[in-house]
């Protein structure tokens, strides 16, 4: 829970901020009402810092999120003002250059604040008001316009009798306005809103002190907009008072953890905490302390841990008050369930412990930790979903006394690694591996690695068991420039220990990579012409990798960039494919032009090419015309009345396409697609690549003949046709 941290409040000011909330379920409703204080501004142009901001509610939910408060926003709106380039899209009723008068009425997009509450279904709990500051810049008085933020208040109870109204005294405003006296008109309104009736007769409004505290250097450019800064001030105030009305709905469940269910008779040795550990365990006869722990990411605080004890061949449960085994209930009490109390003051982690004596037997222990809002993490019908549900086995037969054996398979002994590093390696044992630990340590700089960071004092971490077969590993990012020392501890479920541990030592480099890429053009050579589709191609390498390739490509001759589709004014840059080192693009160049390309490369820390490698190269015309040939049908052959016409088309560059000349001889007649002319007509044939065909139906008992006509991409046409004769029956 966080604690207030305004500046001291005035004594009214407290009095009005202890007050008992109404009670909500979670989440909590939560609709912010205002100007574009609320909304979210930036000037149009930005000026000065003013970049844009999201509105002092982006850092207001931040807290609530950071307390573990159960919240949802709800309003009309998702945007921020137009010309704002700050995305934030979370629900809020803010309208920019709204007067009170006009919130409480509606204007323009605003349904005033009865509409607002009328569109809410379920009502908001709470409401956030920071209002009035545009009605003093018009010149309205202070006093009128308190009493119109006094009709939206009475608006909102009215619609919803049960809400909470948290009233900010509006912040300073030091901008020019039309009125002359604003920035003491606004100081008049904050304590007009402070001497309301209206709040001080009811206990649902509760006054926000956003005033005290707040400085010019809190604005931006504009002196009436708050920047980041000052946003962060709102918005401490509305969470301070949201906070101490006991707004902050605790919904999340605790974990619970099981640390040493299974201690030889004297023995302590801790299971590191979160984590359950294996999921059957031993333990001999006699009092042993079964311990673990709880972690919460609420805010309420801890109730206690509840314990139980059920015997799996029985079915019966341990009586935790005369040590015996029966009925989980008796005559109405819970004997078979232990509440052990905690007195912690922490809300996120407590440690827990109990003692109990049991016969040789296999059991099944349960713990539940609750919190003080009754939350736990029971999902459902029965003991056995308690989020602790281990088996222990306990018994009085000579004990396992073999240690596992672990070893490392990665890193090897005095390597050097970087960045990203995993750790692996094995662990075997006569009966079963209970758990592996590493202690990760910097000896350069003399600290520990416990899991989230580096600190000073010695800590071992749980690897992960990946398979049966006993392998493990565990993945970190290890600081550059350093040495580590690496240990494996393995236990077995009898709690034998490898001692020593299995250790390596390694050292890092520096992860920093400040060289940059270099690129190669290998086709085409430069200095030399070519014609048609032009594919250029090199290599791009780099001592670690290449993220991407781009080619400049200038037609210098009609001083145009190649942008990927067309040839434009402006300089730019194509990315090609990149396969390992190899790059390549292919393009169709214009004739008779003079052309520049260079290669530039980027690799994964962002260094790019400092000088990139460079070609000039000719396009000269194409004289050569193409070339068809007829694949069907075969010279004076008969053919069947549907019928598809092929054959291939080939040329130097690049075939353009193909035209069919089809004549019924018979009847001397042309076919131009769809008919038979007596007007000379080619059709279109498909073509795919080299090949051509053409799907038509022909009149029978006739003489036909075929012409086949190809262009190229420079607009050479066949010399003359390719041509065939054929018959229909």
């Amino acid at each position: 829970m966080r604690t207030l941290i305004q500046t001291i409040l005035p004594s009214v000011l407290i009095s009005l901020l202890i007050v008992k909330s109404p009670a909500y379920s979670a989440p909590v409703l939560i609709m912010p009402v205002g100007d574009s204080i609320t909304e979210g501004y930036t000037p149009n142009p930005p000026n000065g810092t003013g970049q844009g901001t999201a509105s002092y509610r982006k850092e207001f939910e931040n807290l609530l999120t950071q307390d573990g408060c159960s919240f949802q926003m709800v309003g009309a709106k998702t945007t921020n003002f137009p010309q704002n380039p700050v995305v934030f899209t979370s629900k809020h009723e803010g309208w920019s250059a709204h007067r009170a008068d006009q919130l409480r009425d509606g204007h323009e997009s605003s349904g005033g604040i009865a509409g607002m509450m009328a569109a809410q279904d379920p009502k908001p709990d709470v409401v956030l008001l920071h209002a009035g500051s545009n009605d003093i810049r018009i010149d309205q008085s202070p006093q009128a316009t308190a009493n119109e933020i006094d009709d939206i208040i009475n608006a909102i109870l009215n619609a919803s009798p049960q809400a909470t109204v948290l009233v900010a005294n509006v912040i300073p405003w030091w901008g020019s306005a039309p009125n002359p006296n604003v920035t003491a008109d606004i100081i008049a309104l904050g304590n007009a809103i402070e001497a309301s009736s209206v709040i001080a007769s009811n206990s649902n409004v509760i006054l926000v002190n956003v005033r005290d505290g707040f400085s010019q250097s809190m604005m931006q450019a504009d002196f009436i907009h708050p920047k980041e800064s000052g946003e962060h001030h709102i918005a401490d105030a509305f969470y301070d008072a949201f906070d101490q009305a006991g707004l902050c709905l605790d919904e999340t469940a605790p974990q619970t953890f099981l640390k040493t269910p299974y201690l030889k008779p004297g023995q302590g040795v801790t299971h590191p905490c979160p984590g359950n550990g294996q999921n059957t365990v031993n333990t001999f006869g006699g009092t042993t302390t079964y311990s673990g722990c709880a972690t919460d990411s609420g805010n309420s605080g801890f109730e206690k841990v509840r314990i139980a004890i059920r015997d799996q061949n029985t079915n019966n449960w341990y009586n935790f008050i005369n040590q015996t085994f029966g009925p989980i209930v008796q005559n109405g009490i819970e004997v078979g369930i232990k509440d052990i109390t905690s007195t912690s003051t922490s809300t996120t982690f407590i440690n827990w412990d109990i003692s109990v004596t049991l016969p040789e037997g296999d059991y099944t222990f349960f713990a539940l930790a609750v919190d003080k809002a009754g939350n736990d993490a029971f999902t459902g019908m029965g003991l056995s979903t308690w989020p602790v549900n281990t088996s222990i086995s306990v018994n009085t037969s000579a004990p396992d006394t073999t240690p596992p054996i672990v070893n490392f398979t990665r890193p090897e002994e005095s390597t050097i690694e970087s960045g990203l590093v995993t750790i692996s390696g094995t662990v075997t044992d006569d009966s079963a591996i209970d758990r592996i630990e590493l202690v990760i340590k910097d000896t350069t700089n003399s600290q520990w690695w416990n899991g989230l960071n580096w600190e000073s004092t010695y800590r071992r971490v749980p690897a992960s068991l990946i398979d049966s077969a006993g392998k493990w590993d565990y993945t970190l990012e290890l600081p550059s420039e350093a040495s580590f020392y690496i240990a494996a501890w393995a236990w077995d479920t009898w709690l034998n220990v490898a001692s020593p541990p299995e250790k390596i030592i390694i050292s890092t480099q520096n992860n920093t990579d400040t060289t940059p890429p270099s690129t190669t053009i290998l086709a085409p050579t430069n200095g030399t012409s070519a014609t048609g589709s032009v594919a250029v191609s090199g290599k791009a390498i780099d001592n670690l990798e290449v993220a991407r390739v781009e080619l400049v490509i200038r037609n210098k001759t009609s001083n145009r960039w190649w942008n990927g589709s067309s040839w434009q004014s402006a300089y730019t840059r194509v990315t090609v494919a990149l396969t390992n080192e190899n790059w390549s693009y292919t393009l169709a160049l214009p004739d008779d032009a003079n052309f520049y390309v260079s290669a530039w490369a980027w690799d994964t820390q962002g260094n790019y090419t400092p000088s990139p490698a460079f070609i000039n190269f000719t396009t000269a015309g194409d004289s050569t015309p193409p070339i068809a040939t007829i694949s069907s049908p075969q010279p004076n052959t008969h053919i069947p009345a549907s019928f598809t016409l092929a054959g291939t088309a080939t040329d130097n560059s690049a075939v353009d396409r193909v035209e069919l000349a089809i004549k019924n001889k018979t009847e001397n007649l042309w076919w131009n697609g769809t008919s038979w002319s007596a007007v000379y007509s080619r059709v279109p044939a498909s073509l795919t690549e080299t090949n051509w065909n053409y799907t038509s139906r022909y009149p029978t008992n006739s003489t036909f003949y075929l012409g086949v006509w190809v262009w190229d991409k420079s607009g050479n046409r066949i010399a003359s046709p390719e041509k065939r004769h054929f018959f229909t029956h």
